[in-house]
């Protein structure tokens, strides 16, 4: 008898040991079910976005820009309906004060621009620059009027800014038949383009830099990171992502990591820049870098990350948004916990305060940062789908304002 507790309790100990050591804080189901009791969204005014004097027929199409705050108010974008027989789509922005008033309206677009919506906006000041690859514009937010603009006849595919400067990773050669790919650099005041780098096309491999993320030391150098994307066409596509520290004050390449998470990969991504770390991750694995040296501090195996991941620093850990939602701890690489739905997450998301906000067929999804806990499933605006992906969160008056191109929401911040 005394033998057959003492196996018991060594059994118990095992169970429990094997039980704490399997967790590694699985997957735990997120997507709310069926029977889900859905919320409705306080709207507090909204506002059409169109041209007053289209049909309602024709309305507005496409996406957008995502909103921007402004000193209070809030800038959108949207583009009028196609007319089949033009081949320009000229997106308009419109600037809106608290209360839902038209403050300017900008159209100011050059002839030669026919590619399409705006893909990235960024303010800096009292300056916005908007973009759709090609053709690039800096506006006064102030007044609405344009500062400056420019067109570039080259592929352009990813833009990042830092601060008052703007980065521009262009394509050159045939569509499908890349020869090279560069990396151009300009400020808002209005200079024009200038090369920082480039990487040439190596046999069957062709370049692609990814939009970089900025450090500025306290020697004034200026620290580039980003991902070179080395990849053959084809069905037996082979891709190698290799990560590079340029310091763009010396025009030297400080240190670069060949080839850091081998596996299928499709694009590139932006690192993250956090305190001393640079933070970056493959198609399996999250790495984590000293951003001096680039020797690895930690990695996390992640399997699988989608292509498409989003993440951002919240505090001191990686939110990260693809297949799952999760959480690492910047300084161990620790996961803090997951969350997975299996539905594949496309859209960007907004913080705030410490919710995260995602938007998923057409609902809206306030996670707790803290517990990776659902806190609220809002359904959409009434005979609405929005096309925001990263909504305009003003804390100080606790709304948010969401747009699904035809009209602008704003609506009252969950508590």
């Amino acid at each position: 008898m005394r033998n057959t507790i003492i196996l018991f309790l060594l059994g118990l100990v095992f169970f429990s040991c094997e039980k704490r050591e399997s967790l590694d804080l699985p997957r735990r189901p997120y997507y709310p079910p069926e029977d889900y009791s859905h919320e409705q969204l306080d709207i507090i005014w909204k506002t059409y976005i169109g041209n007053t004097s289209i049909s309602s027929t024709e309305e507005t199409s496409g996406d957008g820009i995502d909103p921007l705050l402004y000193n209070g108010n809030v800038l959108v974008s949207f583009q009028p309906y196609q007319n089949p027989d033009e081949k320009r789509i000229k997106e308009t922005l419109k600037m809106f004060d608290p209360d839902g008033n038209l403050i300017w309206t900008w159209s100011d677009h050059l002839t030669l621009d026919y590619r399409g919506g705006f893909k990235h906006a960024f303010i800096s000041g009292d300056m916005v620059v908007v973009t759709n690859g090609k053709a690039t514009y800096c506006i006064d937010l102030i007044s609405g009027n344009t500062l400056w603009r420019d067109y570039k006849e080259v592929h352009s595919w990813r833009m990042s800014f830092h601060e008052n400067m703007i980065f521009n990773t262009v394509l050159y050669g045939p569509v499908v038949d890349y020869n090279s790919s560069a990396l151009f650099f300009r400020s808002f005041r209005g200079e024009p383009w200038k090369k920082i780098i480039s990487f040439q096309r190596e046999g069957d491999y062709i370049p692609f830099i990814g939009p970089p993320s900025v450090s500025v030391e306290p020697n004034g150098d200026v620290l580039l990171y980003f991902i070179n994307s080395r990849s053959t066409i084809g069905q037996n596509n082979n891709t190698y992502w290799d990560l590079y520290c340029y310091n763009m004050t010396q025009s030297n390449i400080e240190w670069m990591i060949e080839d850091f998470d081998p596996g299928v990969k499709y694009g590139s991504h932006q690192p993250l820049i956090h305190g001393d770390k640079v933070i970056f991750y493959g198609p399996q694995t999250v790495f984590c870098a000293d951003k001096l040296s680039g020797n690895i501090i930690w990695e996390k195996p992640m399997a699988p990350i989608i292509p498409r991941l989003k993440f951002k620093i919240f505090e001191n850990n990686i939110i990260g948004l693809g297949n799952e939602i999760f959480s690492l701890n910047t300084e161990n690489g620790i996961l803090n916990w997951r969350q997975y739905d299996g539905i594949t997450y496309t859209n960007d998301f907004a913080i705030g305060n410490e919710e995260a906000y995602i938007w998923l067929g057409g609902d809206l999804y306030v996670t707790d940062l803290n517990t990776g806990d659902l806190l609220h499933h809002f359904d959409p605006p009434e005979n609405s789908y929005p096309k925001t992906e990263v909504m305009a969160i003003d804390e100080d008056r606790a709304v948010m304002y969401i747009s699904d191109s035809r009209n602008l929401f704003c609506v009252k911040k969950p508590e």
